[in-house]
């Protein structure tokens, strides 16, 4: 998959910001990657994005337990069928740590 050989990426280090996430069950499959997914943005907003690996030196947890996801799809765009395709090696190459 042509995106994730293009993914840009970079490091970060000693930065304060907040860290956001959600986790993505297994039957969800085709709608994102199963599992967690995070991102992150800094405090002054300079810098941020998709989370592949990091560590927490200190910080405030607070969990939604939403359950319910509402998507709205165009009219001509349909739900995936659930099952592993071929392109989930790649997707989970950009969704988790090299």
């Amino acid at each position: 998959m042509e995106v994730v050989e293009g993914q840009p990426t970079f490091e970060l280090h000693d930065v304060p910001g907040s860290l956001v996430g959600f986790r993505f069950p297994d039957h969800a499959r085709g709608l994102n990657v199963p599992g967690y997914h995070f991102h992150f943005i800094t405090d002054d907003r300079s810098a941020g994005g998709h989370v592949l690996s990091c560590r927490l030196a200190r910080g405030e947890l607070r969990v939604d337990r939403e359950a319910d996801l509402r998507l709205e799809l165009p009219p001509d765009v349909s739900l995936p069928v659930p099952g592993r395709t071929a392109g989930d090696d790649a997707l989970d190459r950009v969704e988790k740590e090299p």
